[in-house]
């Protein structure tokens, strides 16, 4: 099995992808996955590997907040507007339904804000495990941080979070956030992410990805 977590497929869609202050876990090559026969210059790491580096070079991980934060009843599912905010909220044993993506949020063309989140063991029979994104706006921001995506599964792609964007000048960016025991039935165990159009950016910062697994590509 190749525990790999990012996975990309197409050349001339993305900017570069900045992994700054990151535990690969297995170190680059293990860490990203390229189908596609070009340049990986667009690929800049500034991370240690855990097998490598000292006890004292690994940072803290994010602490656990389900005991501080707001227990959500009910799947949330968004249609525009002027966009999703979540702090210190705690999404735990969604399941979407039939035919539907996104274990515990479903977005379309909504800007999106988490902060100090937790989802535990969100699932869905589509895409995205505990948070679906779809984008076809320009100009919007996916924002994650200091969240926890903890045993999330989609039967398609994105065990934890899939993010599908079709304009220009959009932006993920993912900090000090934790990512473990995912898995996806095809491609992404953690995250899917596809960029369809030019001037988009990806960044992770200060974020774990641990024992998150694929059938196909992208672990």
């Amino acid at each position: 099995i190749d525990y790999k977590n990012i996975e990309v497929v197409e050349k001339g869609k993305i900017e570069s992808f900045n992994f700054t202050e990151c535990n690969c876990i297995q170190g680059p090559n293990d860490t990203v996955s390229i189908n596609t026969d070009f340049d990986d210059s667009f690929l800049l790491y500034d991370c240690e590997s855990i097998d490598q580096c000292n006890a004292e070079s690994v940072f803290e991980p994010v602490p656990n907040v389900t005991d501080e934060c707001d227990e959500y009843p009910n799947r949330q599912d968004y249609v525009g507007g002027s966009g999703v905010e979540f702090e210190k909220a705690c999404f735990n044993n969604f399941r979407s339904p039939i035919l539907q993506d996104g274990g515990a949020i479903h977005v379309i063309n909504a800007q999106v804000d988490l902060e100090t989140c937790t989802f535990t063991n969100c699932s869905t029979d589509g895409n995205g495990g505990a948070l679906f994104v779809i984008l076809s706006f320009l100009d919007c921001e996916i924002e994650i941080e200091e969240c926890i995506f903890d045993s999330c599964s989609a039967s398609e792609n994105g065990g934890a979070v899939y993010v599908y964007v079709s304009e220009n000048n959009n932006e993920l960016e993912v900090d000090a956030t934790i990512c473990q025991f995912c898995n996806s039935g095809q491609n992404g165990g953690a995250f899917y992410i596809f960029f369809n159009r030019k001037n988009c950016n990806l960044e992770f910062e200060e974020s774990i990805f641990d024992s998150n697994m694929a059938k196909e590509e992208g672990g």
